[in-house]
């Protein structure tokens, strides 16, 4: 894959998840992270339930409030909401016991990277859950999002291990198609 790609780098990959019945749920999410190991391009996972809902026009952005740099791709959000005359919304999720982070601060890391032109004013929604991947998908259901975007941080063999990526959970339980953005090591 790696290969292929690197003669004609794409602006993104997507991958769809077939029907339930078709391939086991795991394969897609295994197979997304897999890519995402290895190939440095944003990637679009589609559900079988998603295809109805393009061009997407309310995108969801989940962040933790860490900082984070994107590779080299991180204008295909933008391209994406221009093109689609789209909306960009944030969530970040905390549970109870988290130390808020300013909403500022969250917004400048968002800015920082140039992922879109512009914020609108209360486009950070700060929410507060027991599960991170819960929050999210409360907040892309609740503001009835076509699509989520996260950003996908790469985590050591050691720490892969006893690190539940929200990222896979996100792909294997979202009902409406995500975009991974990975970010720099």
């Amino acid at each position: 894959m790696q290969k292929v790609v690197g003669q004609r780098p794409p602006l993104l990959l997507v991958l769809g998840r077939a029907g339930a019945e078709s391939a086991p749920e795991d394969l897609v999410t295994d197979t997304a992270m897999d890519l995402l190991r290895h190939i440095p391009y944003p990637l679009l996972v589609i559900p079988p339930a998603g295809w109805d809902a393009f061009p997407p026009c309310c995108l969801l952005l989940a962040v933790d409030g860490e900082p984070f740099s994107l590779v080299e791709y991180r204008g295909v959000l933008g391209q994406l909401l221009q093109a689609a005359q789209g909306t960009l919304s944030l969530v970040q999720v905390m549970d109870d016991g988290a130390t808020p982070i300013s909403a500022a601060a969250v917004l400048d890391t968002v800015r920082t990277n140039d992922l879109v032109n512009e914020l609108a004013n209360g486009a950070l929604h700060q929410v507060h859950q027991n599960t991170v991947v819960g929050g999210i998908l409360q907040e892309a259901a609740g503001q009835q999002a076509d699509m989520l975007v996260v950003i996908a941080r790469r985590h050591s063999l050691l720490g892969g291990w006893f690190h539940r990526s929200v990222t896979a959970q996100l792909l294997r339980e979202s009902a409406i198609p995500v975009l991974v953005l990975p970010a720099a090591e």
